[in-house]
């Protein structure tokens, strides 16, 4: 089975449900919004392979109803767009609630009194679709890709970053020091494993440190292709994601990447060093 959670950061502001929804931290893989005087969990599974309907039930419901809390017997109530969900009563208060809707399931919870009808207007519309910015600027998805909260995802490809990076940016030795130790560390790598390039770099205007690593993986061999540079206000870091081990950076990231790496999307080839000895 592949099912992952649909994991949103964004401010959701959903004409039907007409008020603002901000994101108030996480449950496990729940997603806690704060909607004016409620709070109420969202958890989306998106099955490629669907796994089988009692195992996804189970998955969701042990993840969304809230540990205090016990459900009461389940009815099917009709939502939008003539589809029906199954909502739970909880003892003490609230609902959580289940919609199937092409192959991908959705739950909701919320513990308040009155706000069933909030959660019924969630579970039916979901979260609209993320639009990623970096540094403060929205970016566009290319077509074919799938938007994340931080990036987004083309087949094999991830391109994500981040904002609110510390300054002063590290030289490119010192960047590639503190940021592949984590990233090595969770592919199960050797701590100085694989092919380093770093070279100073320009990205959006800003200049900044670049760094390019090819190492083999368990899971097969992965180039990494990161910069950080001082934005406007704070720091940024973007990363590029691949099994592309090709000297050029795949289509999907180049076009962010187009100041930090040459006309073929490759890094810049080290400058050459000067070993004739010295006239005195």
């Amino acid at each position: 089975m592949r099912a992952w959670i649909l994991a949103v950061g964004l401010v959701v502001a959903s004409p039907s449900m007409g008020q603002e929804c901000q994101p108030s931290g996480t449950r496990g893989p729940v997603r806690l919004l704060s909607c004016g005087e409620h709070e109420l969990g969202l958890l989306e599974i998106l099955g490629e392979e669907q796994a089988p309907p009692a195992e996804l039930l189970a998955m969701g419901l042990a993840a969304i109803t809230p540990p205090d809390r016990k459900r009461k017997k389940p009815k099917e109530v009709p939502v939008a767009g003539g589809r029906t969900a199954i909502v739970w009563p909880l003892k003490g208060g609230g609902v959580v609630a289940r919609l199937v809707d092409g192959g991908n399931a959705r739950f909701v919870s919320c513990t308040d009194k009155g706000c069933a009808d909030l959660a019924g207007q969630l579970i039916a519309t979901g979260l609209p679709t993320p639009r990623p910015t970096f540094l403060h600027e929205e970016v566009p998805v290319p077509a074919g890709c799938e938007p994340l909260e931080n990036g987004y995802g083309c087949g094999e490809d991830a391109l994500v970053w981040a904002d609110g990076a510390p300054l002063p940016i590290p030289e490119p030795d010192e960047f590639a020091a503190l940021s592949l130790h984590p990233l090595r560390s969770a592919l199960g790598v050797a701590p100085d494993s694989g092919v380093l390039i770093t070279w100073s770099c320009t990205l959006a205007g800003h200049a900044g440190s670049c760094i390019r690593l090819d190492v083999d993986t368990p899971r097969g061999p992965i180039t990494v292709w990161s910069t950080a540079v001082e934005g406007h206000r704070d720091g940024s870091m973007l990363t590029c994601i691949t099994p592309d081990t090709g000297p050029s950076m795949p289509d999907t990231c180049r076009p962010m990447f187009a100041e930090a790496v040459d006309a073929q999307g490759r890094a810049p080839a080290p400058e050459p060093v000067d070993d004739a000895p010295s006239e005195e």
